[in-house]
């Protein structure tokens, strides 16, 4: 169990990540980040490992929406025969999508946008659910 003075300085440290991470995003004129929530197509429950995608937004406190492609996952798609995993994580997620059965399930992405901007990134999504025909 933490102290009350560890988690102060914890929180302490959060913040100022937050604050230069606010700075960074200021200084891009950035509206809204568009980018994967995962390493796949959506995946079985209790078979998220790499979290990591959606977990920086949640550490800034930043809004986000998931959301489906049209683009599925399709019987018989397999790695290429000379494939060579870069590292072990490679080759974990290798072994995920070997056992897993991915047909039909779509490749997701999010949306974000920053603290209290919660509707421009639904106005955001509007536009992209368009574009992409969602319905």
């Amino acid at each position: 169990m933490q102290t009350a003075t560890a988690v102060a300085q914890m929180r302490q440290e959060r913040d100022k990540f937050r604050c230069a991470f606010l700075e960074n995003w200021n200084a891009q004129d950035v509206d809204v980040v568009i980018g994967p929530c995962f390493v796949g197509p959506a995946c079985a429950h209790e078979s998220a490992f790499y979290w990591t995608y959606t977990s920086l937004w949640n550490f800034v406190d930043y809004p986000g929406v998931v959301f489906p492609t049209p683009i599925k996952a399709e019987v018989g798609e397999k790695y290429a025969a000379d494939y060579t995993p870069l590292s072990d994580d490679c080759k974990h997620v290798k072994q995920l999508w070997d056992k897993g059965n991915f047909e039909g399930a779509p490749i997701t992405l999010q949306l974000n946008a920053r603290k209290y901007h919660d509707n421009q990134l639904l106005g955001a999504l509007a536009l992209v659910k368009d574009v992409l025909g969602l319905p």
